[in-house]
């Protein structure tokens, strides 16, 4: 227990020190937690009712629901553009079955400039529909949820792709 709240503080401390989002992620996380990530971050159960026979109290599940939720807002306000980002690659990953980058040199267009998308031939919601958690996409908030789930888990397969990147 003592262990978890240390890695929330330091989670929590991490987030004043990070200009983006990959950088947040490669700090909060360890290793062993970002391949948790990699596995988790979408396997999502949209129903935060309460389960009076879980492992909770009443005041610990809405506790939990209001933490993940103001976690939720203050990363999709902080790192919206990296999440963006991080989800049109995968749009496109799945659209196509191609990074952005094979495409862009495929393409031709210049490296200095990777967030450029050609979007006239390419259904970005389409792309959307495909990821994971689309289906809970419903309201603002749940398609904060699905961005910020997809992102981060897509930032956590990147960097673990990187060994040097994680502690």
């Amino acid at each position: 227990m003592t262990g978890s709240i240390r890695r929330s503080i330091a989670r929590w401390r991490s987030f004043r020190r990070n200009p983006t989002f990959w950088l947040w992620v490669q700090e909060a996380f360890s290793r062993e937690d970002l391949e948790r990530v990699t596995k988790e971050a979408t396997d999502f159960d949209s129903d935060d009712s309460y389960d009076p026979f879980g492992r909770f109290t009443m005041d610990q599940h809405y506790d939990l629901v209001e933490a993940r939720a103001s976690l939720r807002k203050w990363l999709y306000a902080h790192y919206g553009s990296d999440i963006w980002y991080l989800c049109a690659e995968e749009a496109h990953q799945r659209s196509f079955g191609t990074s952005i980058d094979e495409c862009h040199k495929a393409h031709g267009l210049p490296e200095e400039r990777p967030h450029i998308v050609h979007i006239d031939k390419w259904n970005v919601l389409e792309g959307f529909s495909r990821m994971d958690l689309a289906r809970y996409a419903n309201s603002p908030d749940t398609f904060e949820e699905f961005m910020v789930r997809n992102a981060l888990k897509k930032a956590a397969a990147q960097i673990l792709a990187k060994p040097d990147q994680t502690k």
